[in-house]
Protein backbone atom coordinates (compact mmCIF):
# COMPACT_ATOMS: atom_id res chain seq x y z
CA UNK A 1 0.00 0.00 0.00
CA UNK A 2 2.50 2.43 1.20
CA UNK A 3 6.06 3.17 -1.08
CA UNK A 4 8.72 2.51 1.73
CA UNK A 5 11.66 4.86 1.54
CA UNK A 6 11.32 6.06 4.98
CA UNK A 7 11.35 4.95 8.43
CA UNK A 8 8.24 7.16 8.83
CA UNK A 9 6.45 5.07 5.76
CA UNK A 10 7.41 1.56 7.11
CA UNK A 11 6.31 2.56 10.59
CA UNK A 12 2.53 3.26 8.62
CA UNK A 13 2.44 0.69 6.47
CA UNK A 14 3.73 -1.49 9.59
CA UNK A 15 1.01 -0.16 12.11
CA UNK A 16 -1.53 -0.49 9.14
CA UNK A 17 -1.28 -4.32 8.94
CA UNK A 18 -1.24 -4.55 12.76
CA UNK A 19 -4.44 -2.33 13.27
CA UNK A 20 -6.05 -4.66 9.85
CA UNK A 21 -5.19 -7.60 11.62
CA UNK A 22 -5.60 -6.80 15.68
CA UNK A 23 -7.35 -3.56 16.10
CA UNK A 24 -5.68 -0.58 17.36
CA UNK A 25 -5.53 -2.48 20.96
CA UNK A 26 -2.70 -4.94 19.08
CA UNK A 27 -0.60 -1.55 17.91
CA UNK A 28 1.93 -0.95 20.40
CA UNK A 29 5.10 1.57 19.87
CA UNK A 30 7.75 -1.09 21.25
CA UNK A 31 6.52 -3.77 18.91
CA UNK A 32 6.20 -1.48 15.76
CA UNK A 33 9.49 -0.05 16.57
CA UNK A 34 11.23 -3.33 16.45
CA UNK A 35 9.53 -4.25 13.31
CA UNK A 36 11.49 -1.72 11.33
CA UNK A 37 14.57 -1.65 13.33
CA UNK A 38 14.14 0.85 15.28
CA UNK A 39 13.55 2.30 18.85
CA UNK A 40 9.78 3.24 20.33
CA UNK A 41 11.70 6.46 20.79
CA UNK A 42 11.62 7.06 17.25
CA UNK A 43 8.15 5.92 16.42
CA UNK A 44 7.51 9.25 19.10
CA UNK A 45 9.31 11.24 17.59
CA UNK A 46 7.04 10.54 14.32
CA UNK A 47 4.18 10.37 15.86
CA UNK A 48 3.84 11.56 19.44
CA UNK A 49 0.53 9.61 20.68
CA UNK A 50 -1.23 6.75 19.77
CA UNK A 51 -4.20 8.85 18.78
CA UNK A 52 -1.84 10.41 15.89
CA UNK A 53 -0.34 7.24 14.29
CA UNK A 54 -4.13 6.46 13.91
CA UNK A 55 -5.00 9.46 12.41
CA UNK A 56 -2.55 8.89 10.03
CA UNK A 57 -2.91 5.78 8.73
CA UNK A 58 -6.56 6.09 8.97
CA UNK A 59 -6.11 8.86 6.09
CA UNK A 60 -3.43 7.19 4.34
CA UNK A 61 -5.99 4.04 4.01
CA UNK A 62 -8.63 6.17 2.24
CA UNK A 63 -6.53 8.04 -0.07
CA UNK A 64 -4.78 4.42 -1.11
CA UNK A 65 -8.91 2.98 -0.97
CA UNK A 66 -10.17 5.40 -3.17
CA UNK A 67 -6.98 5.67 -5.72
CA UNK A 68 -7.38 2.15 -6.17
CA UNK A 69 -11.32 2.27 -6.88
CA UNK A 70 -10.15 4.70 -9.34
CA UNK A 71 -7.53 2.61 -10.95
CA UNK A 72 -9.70 -0.41 -11.02
CA UNK A 73 -12.70 1.60 -12.73
CA UNK A 74 -10.63 3.57 -14.98
CA UNK A 75 -11.76 1.26 -18.33
CA UNK A 76 -14.66 0.28 -16.49
CA UNK A 77 -17.81 -0.23 -18.87
CA UNK A 78 -20.66 -0.31 -16.33
CA UNK A 79 -22.12 0.47 -12.98
CA UNK A 80 -21.65 -3.22 -12.23
CA UNK A 81 -18.61 -3.15 -13.77
CA UNK A 82 -17.47 -0.15 -10.80
CA UNK A 83 -19.01 -1.99 -7.58
CA UNK A 84 -17.33 -5.28 -8.65
CA UNK A 85 -14.20 -3.61 -7.93
CA UNK A 86 -15.23 -2.27 -4.94
CA UNK A 87 -16.48 -6.00 -3.79
CA UNK A 88 -13.37 -7.03 -5.05
CA UNK A 89 -11.06 -4.64 -2.92
CA UNK A 90 -12.66 -6.41 -0.06
CA UNK A 91 -12.48 -9.73 -1.28
CA UNK A 92 -8.87 -9.13 -1.42
CA UNK A 93 -8.36 -8.00 2.01
CA UNK A 94 -10.58 -11.34 3.18
CA UNK A 95 -8.03 -13.20 0.91
CA UNK A 96 -4.90 -11.79 3.03
CA UNK A 97 -6.91 -11.94 6.26
CA UNK A 98 -7.21 -8.64 6.88
CA UNK A 99 -9.46 -6.29 7.36
CA UNK A 100 -10.65 -2.80 6.49
CA UNK A 101 -8.56 -0.61 8.53
CA UNK A 102 -11.33 1.61 9.29
CA UNK A 103 -13.92 -0.87 9.92
CA UNK A 104 -12.08 -2.27 12.38
CA UNK A 105 -11.35 1.05 13.92
CA UNK A 106 -15.29 1.74 13.80
CA UNK A 107 -15.76 -1.77 16.35
CA UNK A 108 -13.84 0.28 18.69
CA UNK A 109 -15.47 3.69 18.03
CA UNK A 110 -16.21 4.67 21.61
CA UNK A 111 -12.98 4.60 22.72
CA UNK A 112 -11.08 6.53 20.00
CA UNK A 113 -9.65 9.50 20.18
CA UNK A 114 -12.29 12.85 18.27
CA UNK A 115 -9.20 13.27 15.53
CA UNK A 116 -8.95 9.40 14.89
CA UNK A 117 -13.12 9.27 14.97
CA UNK A 118 -13.33 11.70 12.61
CA UNK A 119 -10.77 10.69 10.47
CA UNK A 120 -12.58 6.75 10.28
CA UNK A 121 -16.09 8.79 9.73
CA UNK A 122 -14.46 10.58 6.70
CA UNK A 123 -13.42 7.06 5.13
CA UNK A 124 -16.56 5.92 5.04
CA UNK A 125 -18.13 9.03 3.93
CA UNK A 126 -15.66 9.23 1.09
CA UNK A 127 -16.49 5.40 0.07
CA UNK A 128 -20.16 5.98 0.17
CA UNK A 129 -19.59 9.61 -1.52
CA UNK A 130 -17.85 6.97 -4.19
CA UNK A 131 -20.56 4.80 -4.76
CA UNK A 132 -23.14 7.73 -5.67
CA UNK A 133 -20.66 9.93 -7.69
CA UNK A 134 -20.61 6.20 -9.90
CA UNK A 135 -23.76 5.59 -9.75
CA UNK A 136 -25.02 9.86 -10.91
CA UNK A 137 -21.77 8.63 -13.85
CA UNK A 138 -23.94 5.82 -14.99
CA UNK A 139 -26.71 7.89 -15.05
CA UNK A 140 -28.17 5.09 -12.12
CA UNK A 141 -31.09 6.40 -10.77
CA UNK A 142 -31.82 3.68 -8.14
CA UNK A 143 -29.53 1.36 -7.94
CA UNK A 144 -30.85 -1.87 -6.21
CA UNK A 145 -34.06 -0.13 -6.52
CA UNK A 146 -33.27 2.50 -4.46
CA UNK A 147 -32.24 5.90 -3.68
CA UNK A 148 -27.96 6.16 -4.73
CA UNK A 149 -27.22 7.44 -1.09
CA UNK A 150 -29.16 4.65 0.03
CA UNK A 151 -27.86 1.80 -2.01
CA UNK A 152 -24.33 3.33 -1.40
CA UNK A 153 -25.26 3.08 2.88
CA UNK A 154 -26.32 -0.81 1.72
CA UNK A 155 -23.55 -1.35 -0.03
CA UNK A 156 -21.15 -0.30 2.45
CA UNK A 157 -22.47 -1.88 5.46
CA UNK A 158 -23.26 -5.09 3.56
CA UNK A 159 -19.30 -5.30 2.89
CA UNK A 160 -17.87 -3.75 5.89
CA UNK A 161 -20.73 -6.90 7.93
CA UNK A 162 -19.23 -9.09 5.65
CA UNK A 163 -15.86 -8.94 6.25
CA UNK A 164 -16.16 -8.68 9.64
CA UNK A 165 -17.93 -12.11 9.66
CA UNK A 166 -15.41 -13.20 7.51
CA UNK A 167 -13.24 -13.92 10.72
CA UNK A 168 -15.38 -16.51 11.63
CA UNK A 169 -15.04 -19.95 9.83
CA UNK A 170 -19.50 -20.32 10.10
CA UNK A 171 -19.32 -16.68 7.37
CA UNK A 172 -16.30 -17.03 4.81
CA UNK A 173 -19.07 -17.04 2.26
CA UNK A 174 -20.74 -13.37 3.19
CA UNK A 175 -18.52 -11.43 0.79
CA UNK A 176 -19.16 -14.34 -2.22
CA UNK A 177 -23.07 -13.61 -1.33
CA UNK A 178 -22.75 -9.71 -1.37
CA UNK A 179 -20.46 -10.36 -5.02
CA UNK A 180 -23.62 -12.40 -5.95
CA UNK A 181 -26.01 -9.73 -5.64
CA UNK A 182 -24.03 -6.50 -6.71
CA UNK A 183 -23.21 -9.33 -10.15
CA UNK A 184 -27.50 -8.69 -10.66
CA UNK A 185 -27.28 -5.03 -10.78
CA UNK A 186 -29.11 -3.24 -13.72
Amino acid sequence: MWDVDTTRDALLRNASEVVRRGGSAALNFRDLGKSVGVKSSTVHYYFPTKADLLEEIAGEYRAIFIAALDERTRDSKSFRQDMLALVELFVGAQGEKLSCLCGMLATEAELLEPGVRSAVNQFFVRMQGWVVQRAKAWDMRRPGGLAPARFADLLVSLLEGSLLLSRLDAHKASLAAAREWVQKLA
